[in-house]
């Protein structure tokens, strides 16, 4: 053991023994520590300031402390403020390492006086802060995304709610075009003006769609799709869309997970995201990379992207755009999925909002990665999942002549589409029974519930919504015809519904012939039995 000296006995005299100190010292200490001079040259170093600054003891000793710091002026400043003060704290600084990277440091300084009180040099200590910085630098991106997210959210919020209530007028305006089509002779006079009127409100209902799909809840027809067959079938349509200077590469996965999707609403996605890589190369030779793959997708992956608040690990489909054009910077890349948002002098619409809205609403992600003067990447990621139950969508299937009988109950909250369903119901031999909302909805069916053939009912409606006044119609009888009516996606509207026996959905706003062919397709069938046909 060896032995304990008394501190008398250790003396400035005694050299050899003081410097082993000074070096134990050096060791021990766990933070970076100088002894500088009044003239600025470091006299000793702890080694952990060594290791800090990746350097040797004889390339730090004897050099001026200024020459460690990317910005001299400051440090002179501090050692100005610690000769005026008797010291220094918690001054922000960034030093410059043997490797030439910067390492921001809170510098604290205390001055050493001698007998009469003369500066004789400075202790300084650092603390190394750049994995603080990176916490606070990520704090702020995530603060930039929630932003953003709540941002996209109102808006789509508010796009959804205007296109809900806008296909609500529009199905009047449809349904009764329909039907004066349906009593009008075909040589009258007035039937070319009522088809344009009808078609008029045809594109007005697929501007309320891309309202909806901003929004996330688009009228999807959803079915199993592999990405790759989506996006070489349309390649002919790709090439044509692009500027004549960038070439087009494909990288198919031969057989990538299937996702459930529309396939319209995907194909609107790639389209937008090829046209504005070809936007991004302009008059300029380039190159656009088209590639299609399945990923393995963890939560640090997730954070990173866009839409990621309710997706979970596994396995996502992807597809992605790449070009080799002018790039964003940081600003321009917060902004690109605004709606109407353009670095063109004229926007084009939604553009990439609603690629955000289709990929919000088929409960996807988008990876973005930019660099000025570089290109960019869109990588959208859709999960693999299994199919939901198949339900029976209205198509566009003649119904000339058809009639039908019985008693259907209609319950929706909006007037117009209650009188508009009753109006053609009844001009094909149905007898009607409306309703406000799902409270009343129930109440009447149970005071009919023998005679109704079948109920069109609406998702959204105040008091009890579609799913609510869905639940209590099957408990008062069980194998109840129920047609769900939306403007909102399939995929999105039916969901609740999985397993429960839904037996159709109606998109809004719904033509004459659409909700027509739809009940004559769930009337003919073989009578429902708890949702299933009785031969299984």
């Amino acid at each position: 053991m060896p032995k304990v000296r008394d501190a008398d006995e250790v003396s400035l005299h005694d050299i050899p023994e003081l410097e082993r100190y000074i070096s134990d010292i050096r060791r021990f200490l766990p933070i970076p520590v100088a002894y500088v001079t009044s003239m600025s040259a470091i006299v000793d170093a702890t080694d952990m300031l060594l290791k800090l600054l990746q350097r040797a003891d004889d390339e730090v000793v004897g050099r001026r402390l200024h020459d460690f710091f990317s910005d001299p002026e400051q440090m002179e400043a501090v050692q100005q403020q610690t000769l005026e003060q008797g010291s220094a704290r918690n001054v922000e600084c960034v030093l410059v390492d043997g490797q030439g990277r910067e390492i921001p440091v809170l510098v604290h300084t205390l001055v050493r006086l001698d007998e009469v009180g003369e500066s004789t040099g400075f202790f300084i200590s650092f603390i190394d802060v750049t994995r603080l910085k990176e916490a606070e630098q990520a704090r702020r991106q995530m603060e930039q995304r929630i932003h953003q997210t709540q941002k996209l959210e109102s808006l789509g919020i508010l796009a959804g709610g205007l296109a809900h209530d806008f296909n609500n007028l529009l199905l009047g305006v449809m349904g009764n075009t329909g039907l004066a089509l349906m009593k009008l002779s075909p040589e009258s006079p007035v039937r070319g003006h009522i088809q344009q009127a009808e078609k008029a409100a045809t594109r007005a209902s697929e501007l309320a769609n891309q309202m909806l799909a901003y929004s996330g809840k688009g009228s999807f027809v959803v079915e199993p799709l592999s990405l790759s067959k989506v996006v070489e079938e349309m390649a002919h349509l790709l090439e044509a869309a692009i500027s004549k200077k960038a070439m087009l590469r494909y990288d198919f996965a031969p057989d990538p997970p299937r996702i459930r999707g529309d396939a319209t609403q995907i194909r609107q996605v790639v389209m937008n995201l090829i046209t504005n890589a070809s936007d991004a190369i302009g008059d300029d030779n380039g190159s656009i990379h088209i590639a299609t793959g399945a990923l393995e997708v963890r939560g640090d992956h997730l954070t990173s992207t866009l839409v990621d608040w309710e997706l979970t690990d596994g396995l996502y489909a992807y597809v992605e755009v790449s070009d080799t054009g002018q790039g964003m910077d940081s600003e321009t890349q917060q902004k690109i999925f605004d709606p109407f948002f353009t670095t063109k002098f004229t926007g084009r619409g939604l553009g990439l909002a609603a690629v955000l809205g289709i990929v919000r609403g088929h409960r996807g992600a988008i990876k973005l990665y930019s660099e000025v003067g570089v290109g960019t990447t869109i990588r959208v990621l859709l999960p693999t999942v299994d199919m939901p139950e198949k339900v029976r969508v209205a198509s566009s299937a003649s119904i000339d002549g058809w009639r039908g009988e019985g008693l259907i109950l209609v319950v929706d909250d909006e007037e117009i589409v209650r009188e508009t369903a009753r109006e053609i119901l009844e001009t094909v031999g149905f007898d009607v029974l409306l309703a406000a909302d799902g409270v009343e909805g129930v109440e009447v069916f149970r005071e009919h519930a023998d005679e109704v053939r079948a109920v069109i009912l609406d998702m959204t409606m105040p008091r009890m919504n579609g799913e609510e006044a869905f639940n209590a119609l099957r408990q008062i009888r069980p194998e109840v015809r129920v047609v769900l009516s939306s403007g909102y996606n399939e995929l999105e509207a039916i969901r609740a519904f999985a397993g429960k026996g839904l037996a159709g959905f109606l998109r809004k706003p719904y033509t004459t012939v659409g909700l027509l062919e739809i009940l004559r397709g769930i009337l003919e069938d073989e009578p429902l039995v708890d949702g299933r046909n009785p031969d299984g």
